[in-house]
Parts: C-alpha cells; structure tokens; sequence
C-alpha cells in the first residue's frame, strides 16, 4: 500500500519505535509506552485503554517500524474465535487482540473477516478506544407512597445515565522525502468526515532541522484548498533547529472544522529534516 493510498483515509500509519524487548511482527497488537517518546510496546491486560493500533511490518528490538492506526489493516491477530463485525479489544494473550460480545471501552477495531480460533482477521481500525467524557448521570426517579399502616413503597426507578460526551481525535499526517531533505510544495490532501474543532498541532521529525508546513482548508465542493484558504494565518506550525514542536494556542488559526471538509497540506520550507508527522488534535462535536 502507497503513502497516496494512506492519505486517501484506507489506511492511517505513524513510526514508531519497538521497546517491548522482543521482536514485532505484521498484525501484533501494540500499545503505546508511555514511558518514552514515539515509542509502543505489548500487553497482557485486556481491554487496555493504551492500545495504539496493529504493527504494519516487522519490526526489530529497539527498530523503527510503522503501525496502522486507523482504517483497514490486513492482518490482526486474535485469541479467540471471532466473526464478522464483531468488536474487539486487546487481550490477556501477548500481542493479540480479543471478540467482545458488544462495544465496549477499550474497543479499537472491529473484524472484517472471520476466525474460527486463535489466529488472524483482516480488520477496520478506529483509530484507537474512543471514549467521550462521561455524561451526567439521569436524576433518581422519584420514591414510591407509602403504604397502607406504615409500610413504605417501593423506590422508584433511577433516570437514565446522560450521554457521553465528544471525543477527542488525532490526525496524523505523514511527510516523508525519501531519505532526502523534504522539498517545498504540496504534500498531500485529508478529507474529514465529521465536524469538530481543532484544538492543538504537534510536529515530529526523524532528526535536528527545522520545517514550516502551512495547513489549507475548503469544502469539498471547492477542492482543492489553495494558499488562499489557509487556516493558520501568522502562526504556521514549524520546528525551528529541533525536532519537535507543539501549538495548543493556535493564535488566529481557523479552526473549526465541517463534516466533508478537506485539508490540503504544504512545506513552505525545509532544512535537513527527512520526515515529519504532523498531528491535528480534533474534538469531534
């Protein structure tokens, strides 16, 4: 599968870096080690809330290697049988994920094919465990009259539980020159399917150098967004002799977002850095 085909949303990947001290291979289900940068690891805990998503390619001890986070992934490998559609969440088997009965949190994809055991299914990433803040709880339902002679009625039935609230989502988007420094110009397009609000933008790069990559933005009845559509204004995000940078200002930014919209984006410049992933944290409203 090509970067162009990973832009078009079939296929969403990062690069991370394989500290589980064992080797990673294609369909491994990782999640992120939270105690290093860009870096993913392996679980025993079901349902674990830290799953990143499903290992894209082999990967050595303490290797770079990417890992599909969203869309279609090939091979995902399971502990358990499991079918058509059904949900699924890591699992007390190392590397493996495991069918839940129903959504539940904690859930990241959902199978595509079927497994009549251990073993693999091709599957629909979702880009990690969405889970909204919880809503408030419905208020209790009132007590029931008291009886005749004293004795009390039964208590009513509690209201029910609100809904959840928005959940947060990361887009990353990567730009990659090859091995060589990264050229100026347009790098690729994003289409979004629902509405949300851009609340912060993160770069990483493979190495010290600086980048300013300026982000457009316009409805997909006008593709393609231009220059004319930026959405940054003054505050383009950038590494500037680095390799890392984050924004959660976003001073003059345009940053809400309609269901359709598409993202159009461009290195304005570049010194030394070969790749760069840059990541639009959005709350879905």
């Amino acid at each position: 599968m090509t970067n162009l085909d990973m832009i078009r949303g079939r296929q969403v990947v990062i690069p991370c870096t394989n500290t589980s001290g064992g080797t990673l291979a294609e369909g491994d289900v990782v999640v992120v080690d939270t105690g290093s940068n860009r870096s993913i690891t392996t679980t025993t805990t079901e349902l674990d809330e830290t799953v990143l998503g499903v290992v894209k390619e082999a990967i050595g001890i303490a290797a770079e290697g990417l890992i599909i986070v969203g869309g279609y992934a090939p091979v995902m490998k399971v502990n358990a049988a499991t079918a058509v559609n059904q949900w699924v969440g890591t699992s007390t088997t190392v590397k493996k994920g495991k069918p839940q009965a129903s959504f539940v949190v904690g859930c990241f994809a959902r199978a595509m094919s079927s497994s009549v055991g251990d073993g693999t299914v091709e599957a629909d990433l979702i880009g990690g465990p969405v889970k909204g803040a919880t809503g408030d709880t419905g208020a209790t339902g009132a007590a029931g009259a008291t009886g005749a002679q004293g004795i009390q009625g039964i208590q009513g039935i509690q209201g029910i539980q609100g809904p959840s609230g928005s959940p947060t989502i990361d887009i990353p988007f990567i730009i990659d020159g090859g091995g060589a420094e990264i050229a100026t110009g347009i790098k690729g397009d994003y289409r979004i399917s629902y509405a949300g609000t851009i609340t912060k933008v993160t770069m990483l790069a493979n190495e010290s150098g600086s980048i300013v990559v300026d982000i457009w933005k316009d409805t997909y009845a006008n593709y393609p967004p231009t220059d004319a559509d930026s959405i940054c204004a003054a505050a383009v995000p950038a590494i500037v002799t680095a390799v890392k940078s984050e924004d959660a200002v976003l001073s003059g930014w345009t940053t809400a977002i309609t269901a359709g919209d598409c993202l159009r984006f461009n290195v304005d410049s570049a010194t030394t850095i070969t790749r760069v992933t840059i990541t639009l944290t959005v709350t879905r409203t």
